[in-house]
């Protein structure tokens, strides 16, 4: 009878030590992460296989965005949107590996901190905080400010706080280990 005691025991014990299951809600969050730092990170590693676009590309990519002011009219904003992202474009393309670079490590750590979230381990959301705002700021290690619609700006900021606050509403069920 002590034996079947000591077993019920060891087994409670084993039982107590177990992770909680993870909620529905974080399960969803990381999937939707793992795709989306996933899909990035084989991007930028990618990029160094395929290497910067030539000049023709460049131009010919160049001619199908500036066929989109024809489709939406031509004002002053539209041109300077145009503008901007083609400028924006030579200066990635000039620093190409470089931008393949940081976008490797950045989307890297944010799929690190998906994938500790999925072990429920707290510091996969704080690994995800520093992935977010590196993926929204370093944009700047390469193009200057005055490139950078200020819609894609506001756009990021929303994206990134929704993604933050998501995964803090799940803090509860991540672990400190």
């Amino acid at each position: 009878m002590e034996e079947i005691n000591d077993e019920i025991t060891s087994v409670e014990a084993l039982n107590s030590t177990e992770q909680p299951k993870r909620p529905v809600f974080l399960t969803v969050l990381c999937v939707l992460s793992f795709i989306g730092t996933g899909g990035m990170l084989i991007s930028g590693l990618m990029g160094f296989i395929s290497g910067p676009l030539s000049n023709e590309e460049l131009e010919k990519s160049f001619s199908t965005l500036n066929s989109f002011s024809s489709i939406f009219g031509s004002t002053e904003e539209i041109q300077l949107v145009l503008e901007k992202t083609i400028e924006k474009q030579r200066i990635i393309n000039s620093n190409f590996y470089l931008n393949s670079l940081i976008t490797t490590i950045v989307y890297a750590l944010g799929l690190v901190g998906a994938i500790f979230m999925w072990k429920q381990r707290k510091l996969g959301f704080h690994l995800y905080v520093v992935y977010s705002l590196f993926a929204m700021t370093a944009i700047y290690l390469i193009v200057p400010i005055s490139l950078v619609l200020q819609a894609e700006i506001i756009q990021s900021a929303i994206f990134t706080a929704i993604w933050i606050g998501l995964y803090a509403i799940n803090l509860k069920h991540l672990n400190k280990n």
